[in-house]
């Protein structure tokens, strides 16, 4: 199975990456080139929405942790958001749970982004939290 990207700019500040099929050999490339580009392209934060993606291998989780560093060069939250369980327990076992921010909806995402923002608006600076 192939992989689908979209990519949607949810607000100024922030871009969702939507993903459906395998992150394997074959897709791992795809998906590098698309997050290097939203990565340049975001001012605050990207969400990386999960829920139709039905597997990862170890190329897409070199691929995601890759990201994640490269947005925390660039001072940008990086999120996942609804992991299908199967690969939610990969990221488990690969021990990337606590370094990753996973979210098991857009909902307890969204309440993680209001709380960085009242954050930044009574401190007036951006630091994770």
């Amino acid at each position: 199975m192939g992989l689908e990207i979209s990519v949607l700019k949810t607000n100024a500040n922030v871009n969702k990456v939507c993903l459906s099929g395998s992150i394997d050999n074959d897709t791992f490339g795809e998906l590098k080139s698309s997050l290097d580009e939203v990565i340049a392209t975001t001012s605050r934060a990207i969400v990386v929405d999960m829920a139709d993606v039905e597997m990862v291998t170890s190329a897409g989780i070199g691929v995601l942790t890759a990201a994640l560093k490269l947005a925390q060069k660039r001072n940008l939250e990086f999120a996942m958001v609804e992991l299908q369980p199967q690969v939610k327990k990969v990221f488990e076992i690969m021990r990337l749970m606590p370094i990753l921010n996973v979210f098991e909806s857009q909902l307890e995402l969204d309440d993680y982004l209001k709380r960085i923002q009242r954050r930044i608006q009574e401190d007036g600076g951006f630091t994770s939290i």
